[in-house]
């Protein structure tokens, strides 16, 4: 990322609020995502690219809140190739591991999967 292209105001409110719900892990100087994990070790990790809250998170679509399964963009499955890097900062959700890539189109949609999310 540069100067040119700042962090949106929706992407910096969402990554306050992980930072002050869930353990933060991975490279703080990562440009490109902000990688955290619940107290039961579930990984979660924020695009600070995009202008829109994009989550990538471990394998729940089946068991999440209809309302919410709506939200999902994709499922990668273990194969699946995927932005190198997950490897260092969040390798629960890098290639060799099933994840799902969310799109949230709310901050409030965001926060209420992620206390569900922690409560897995």
């Amino acid at each position: 990322m540069s100067a040119s292209k700042p962090v949106s105001q929706i992407v910096q409110q969402a990554e306050q609020h992980l930072t002050a719900e869930l353990i933060s892990i991975g490279n703080p100087d990562i440009l490109y995502l902000r990688c955290f994990r619940t107290g039961a070790r579930r990984e979660l990790a924020l695009s600070r690219t995009a202008q829109q809250l994009y989550l990538w998170s471990e394998p729940v679509w089946e068991r999440a809140n209809p309302t919410h399964q709506g939200m999902r963009k994709r499922r990668y499955a273990a194969e699946d190739p995927r932005i190198h890097t997950l490897e260092a900062n969040a390798p629960r959700l890098y290639a060799g591991h099933a994840a799902d890539y969310w799109q949230f189109p709310t901050l409030g949609d965001l926060q209420t999967f992620v206390a569900w999310y922690k409560a897995l």
